[in-house]
């Protein structure tokens, strides 16, 4: 199965498995899965970096490359498409205007998204793993 992985499943897949949930880390787990990211989230994880809010041993654009490194995954782009889709999202109010492109890219590829966000689970707009 093909699915999205939103920021917070992918850093703490990343950094602290253990605040997975056991569905979500088995599929994060196996290797016959193929995991997707918005290429919004590595922008996510630029901004939280140089904010302040994301303290990473290292600098946040080698951080990504090594974790991609070790876990290669396709980076979606973020297209016209899914652009427009995030603007026509309804039913829920992300707390970052930047989920709204990561729910659009797993709704525009009809794939899950990975996600503990319960406005996101919430709103029935995408099919959810957590």
């Amino acid at each position: 199965m093909t699915y999205v992985l939103d920021l917070r499943a992918w850093m703490w897949a990343q950094l602290a498995p253990e605040r997975l949930s056991p569905r979500a880390a088995a599929l994060i787990d196996d290797p016959a899965q193929v995991p997707c990211l918005s290429a919004i989230t590595l922008h996510q994880v630029l901004c939280l970096a140089a904010d302040g809010r994301l303290r990473l041993e290292v600098p946040a654009e080698a951080w990504i490359r090594t974790s991609l490194a070790r876990r290669p995954m396709s980076i979606l782009p973020v297209t016209a498409e899914i652009a427009l889709a995030a603007g026509q999202l309804t039913g829920f109010t992300p707390a970052d205007l930047l989920d709204r492109f990561v729910v659009a890219t797993a709704l525009v590829h009809r794939v899950p998204l990975v996600t503990c966000d319960a406005a996101i689970s919430r709103s029935g707009l995408v099919a959810v793993v957590w």
